[in-house]
């Protein structure tokens, strides 16, 4: 095989990278990067191994002139300008699949702390407050819960839940036939009025952005559990508050948020209130975009990036 110029970028595992090395000398690996870094790097950059930064839009694509191939460490392709991507002719490959089960998992267990109140009860025991009716819970068995995307993430969070619940309904605009006697296919409008949970695993795009907000919640026939462990502008938050406040929303646990990484240096005074007001409500849990970081996925991604990365090696 011949050494092809490859440009690693962002924090991946020391081991992995000598395994990229030693099969590819010609291979940099900048763990933190700035812009400067990307001016000096890219030009002569042909394989680029990417997390979530930089966004590769169409300026950064343009520095990188002799780039053929970009292998995304996870899933989400919202920060990549995939048309003009395709228009240069560089492929890009991720790892769809190998996070699936540990955001399931992630999700599974935000909603069961949710439904028995165990971080608001861990809290109040730790300041030796002793309530137990106010944090009485409710039982998964006795719920309706609705998976709006069933792909690789929403379908493996079915295989779990599907056990669990009362019963299991999941709507796909894109996949059809994937109902069956555990988990039932059925339309958006029957999930949004049937489920008492709501799990949303779709991609970040136009069509997704904000589609959960005042309207949305608005439009809800019974009060619901929602949770985002998806893409963070998928929900709106500022429309999160008052819905808790009026009891539209039981409770809320979200993974990912519309600002990330999270920082009070960039955020609004507005924008500031709204994710005070949600961090300090007893019904919502937060963690920081780690439902498919587990250690064990991390092995997944890697192990998918370099078969990847040895077939473009071996086909060059």
């Amino acid at each position: 095989m011949k050494e092809i110029k490859t440009l690693i970028l962002g924090n991946y595992q020391p081991d992995f990278v000598a395994k990229v090395q030693a099969v590819n000398p010609s291979t940099t690996h900048l763990r933190t990067f700035t812009e400067e870094d990307l001016r000096t790097y890219l030009p002569g950059t042909e394989i680029l191994f990417l997390r979530s930064k930089p966004k590769m839009d169409p300026p950064t694509i343009d520095m990188a002139k002799h780039l053929r191939l970009i292998l995304r460490a996870g899933v989400g392709l919202d920060h990549l300008d995939l048309p003009y991507l395709a228009e240069k002719n560089i492929t890009v490959r991720s790892t769809p699949g190998a996070n699936a089960d540990a955001v399931a998992e992630h999700t599974l267990g935000m909603l069961l702390s949710l439904l028995h109140s165990i971080v608001q009860a861990n809290r109040e025991v730790s300041q030796f407050i002793w309530n137990r009716s106010p944090n009485r819970g409710t039982e998964l068995s006795a719920l309706t819960v609705g998976i709006v995307g069933y792909g690789h993430t929403g379908s493996a969070l079915g295989r779990r839940i599907q056990y669990l619940a009362g019963k299991t309904l999941a709507y796909d605009k894109y996949k059809k036939g994937f109902g069956h006697e555990k988990v039932q296919e059925v339309s958006l409008h029957t999930l949004l009025a049937e489920a008492d949970v709501i799990s949303f695993h779709v991609p970040l795009t136009e069509e997704t952005k904000h589609w959960v907000d005042e309207d949305f919640l608005a439009a809800l026939d019974k009060p619901i559990w929602l949770l985002n462990l998806s893409r963070g502008p998928v929900v709106k938050l500022a429309s999160l508050p008052p819905a808790l406040e009026s009891g539209v929303l039981k409770g809320v646990g979200l993974d990912v948020l519309e600002h990330e990484p999270l920082s009070r240096d960039k955020l609004t005074e507005e924008e500031t209130q709204i994710y005070q007001a949600l961090f300090d409500h007893p019904r919502v849990i937060c963690s920081p975009h780690i439902g498919g970081w587990s250690h064990q996925s991390e092995e997944k991604i890697l192990a998918t990036l370099y078969r990847h990365f040895l077939t473009y090696l071996t086909s060059s």
